[in-house]
């Protein structure tokens, strides 16, 4: 898959690269996507091929583990506090859609549930967090993990697809967040009719 494609099927683009200082490695087909603490230190990197879709921490830098920072978090806590809520995604590359349709109160998360540490971070700025899990297999599995860590979680997926993969396909992720705040469950799932419209779930 070309780095244009990747990007393309996910209704993004090189600019989305450069606003979060990723880059591409032409040798290797793969991109890197560094990861920052709150207060600025690139802490981790995420090294994602394009060839298989595997994704691996590189070693350098390794300053801590994924399990406590939240991507995003350095970026997005003012909007976070202004908006009283906070969408958390299960990818970094789901945090850049959502700031492309303007959710810039997202961050993402890079462990299979939010741990401790995370909520602890993201309970500074607001008692409100929303889970936008992919909707595969393994999001149901980080949905319920996730509600079983605070009561201040709630949860919802769109079947067989994330916040990415519905920006490409031309639909709006804030407007699925929406939806998610009038269905008022706390675990919940929506799917997308034929003609592009949201369904409760």
């Amino acid at each position: 898959m070309t780095l244009e494609q990747w990007l393309s099927d996910r209704g993004l683009g090189n600019e989305d690269l450069v606003r979060w200082n990723a880059a591409y490695n032409f040798f290797d087909e793969s991109v890197t996507i560094p990861v920052y603490d709150f207060d600025g230190v690139r802490v981790l990197d995420i090294v994602r091929s394009l060839r298989d879709g595997n994704i691996r921490y590189s070693k350098q830098p390794q300053l801590c583990r994924p399990s406590t920072v939240v991507y995003g978090l350095n970026r997005a806590y003012l909007q976070i506090k202004k908006a009283n809520y906070v969408v958390v995604t299960e990818g970094c590359v789901d945090t850049w859609a959502l700031y492309r349709d303007r959710v810039t109160n997202s961050v993402s998360v890079l462990t299979s549930a939010v741990s401790q540490t995370q909520l602890a971070w993201l309970e500074l700025f607001t008692s409100n967090i929303l889970i936008w899990a992919d909707g595969d297999e393994a999001g149901e599995d980080f949905k319920k993990r996730s509600l079983k860590m605070s009561k201040l979680v709630t949860a919802f997926s769109v079947p067989n697809m994330d916040p990415a993969q519905l920006l490409g396909m031309g639909h709006s992720p804030s407007k699925v967040i929406q939806t998610a705040f009038d269905n008022k469950s706390m675990y919940s799932s929506m799917e997308i009719s034929k003609e592009g419209n949201l369904l409760k779930g």
